[in-house]
């Protein structure tokens, strides 16, 4: 049985795909569970200690040292390499923390850990050195604490209203069904970054009746790349703080695209300023205003990474400079009268504006994550391949 948290966020960087933090791994197997999966491994000794927890309807503190002993030799035999039938891919690392080497003999390892250049070694476990046994619930238990920079790599269609899940993923085997136990406390979620809101179960940062929004979603996937082996996780979600974007970004994109207006009616003839009607050159005010736009474009390229495809902003922006496009098109196109006819700048301005409400509402829709009133895991399919014991 398996408990993962979220113990503490030092950054989120989307730009280079990771987060970095700290997450908490509990490891709680009974005996029965422990000879059945490692009896291949054991020796005769730690089969018979484990037997007799198991047989005990009481387990004194005399059996709960023997045993305790018994793991401990086992584990050692394992450092040294004296094990039978070794697992090639959790040998033993003489040269890493012992409480590493735990999670390596439990056969648990990080999968999605990051290293930058320059950067400290990750990742970094620490927690428990040896099994322990809780006598009370008849549980062999170890935990672990684990700081890395965790990769992940993030959706930004809906940038800047994007909301990204954020995962620390493990592997495992040997075991043949794991569950997750509990939900355990994550103290790294319901706070804020610069950038970010960090949310905690389902990109919830307020209370709901049935759960804690300071937990973390926890589930166990079968590794489909890799048949018998299983993938546990921990994730949260990180919401952008679009408010700056649209500040410094969208709204003066949107006053640009405006006064396309004003230059188609420069161009009929209508403005009521007759120093502005007789001084301004239409089509020199929308290509003005195209450099602005194209200037504005790379104002945020900081703030996200190169990507193969748009980003809601970008599509704002081209569609913007569009509508800009059509103005000089008209202008250069049609006379004076037909403008006037048509309505040209009236229709214009009508346009923008259904555009501008259009990307509103999408904008929220993408911004607002829908609150569930009950916890609900993401991958429910996954009890199948992973029973409880």
């Amino acid at each position: 049985m398996l408990a993962v948290s979220i113990q503490g966020i030092s950054k989120v960087d989307l730009v280079n795909f990771y987060w970095g933090g700290h997450v908490s791994v509990r490891m709680q197997v009974s005996p029965a569970v422990y000879l059945r999966d490692f009896g291949p491994f054991l020796d005769a000794a730690t089969k018979t200690a484990l037997q007799e927890v198991i047989d005990a309807p009481n387990v004194s503190a005399e059996m709960t040292l023997r045993l305790e002993a018994a793991l401990a030799r086992e584990l050692e035999a394992w450092r040294q390499g004296e094990a039978g039938k070794a697992d090639d891919a959790f040998g033993p690392l003489p040269e890493q923390p012992d409480a590493e080497n735990l999670m390596r003999y439990m056969r648990i390892a990080v999968v999605n850990w990051h290293r930058e250049m320059g950067e400290e070694p990750y990742p970094k476990i620490s927690g428990d050195t040896k099994l322990w046994l809780n006598a009370e619930g008849k549980m062999i238990t170890c935990s672990w604490d684990v700081e890395s920079l965790w990769y992940n790599i993030p959706s930004l269609r809906t940038f800047p209203f994007d909301t990204n899940e954020m995962c620390a993923i493990f592997w495992t085997r040997v075991w043949r069904k794991a569950r997750i136990t509990e939900f355990g406390r994550s103290y790294g979620l319901g706070t804020s970054l610069q950038e970010f809101d960090v949310l905690g179960f389902r990109g919830d940062a307020k209370p709901r009746p049935g759960w804690d929004p300071y937990i973390c979603e926890s589930n166990i996937v079968p590794n489909r790349a890799r048949p018998g082996e299983l993938m546990f996780y921990g994730r949260f979600w990180v919401r952008r703080k679009p408010f700056y974007f649209v500040v410094a970004l969208l709204f003066p994109t949107a006053v640009v695209t405006f006064m396309g207006a004003s230059a188609i009616l420069i161009a009929s003839g209508e403005a009521p300023n007759s120093i502005v009607l007789g001084g301004e050159s239409p089509l020199s005010l929308v290509a003005g205003l195209m450099l602005t736009m194209v200037a504005m474009k790379f104002s945020y390229t900081d703030s996200v990474p190169k990507l193969g495809y748009l980003t809601m902003l970008d599509l704002y922006i081209a569609v913007s400079f569009f509508f800009l496009t059509a103005a000089a098109l008209l202008i250069v196109l049609l006379p004076e009268e037909s403008l006037r006819d048509l309505r040209a700048a009236a229709v214009f301005s009508g346009l923008c504006l259904l555009f501008n409400v259009v990307f509103m509402v999408v904008a929220y829709r993408e911004f607002r994550i829908p609150a569930e009133h009950s916890p609900s895991l993401t991958f429910p399919e996954a009890k199948k391949h992973a029973p409880p014991e």
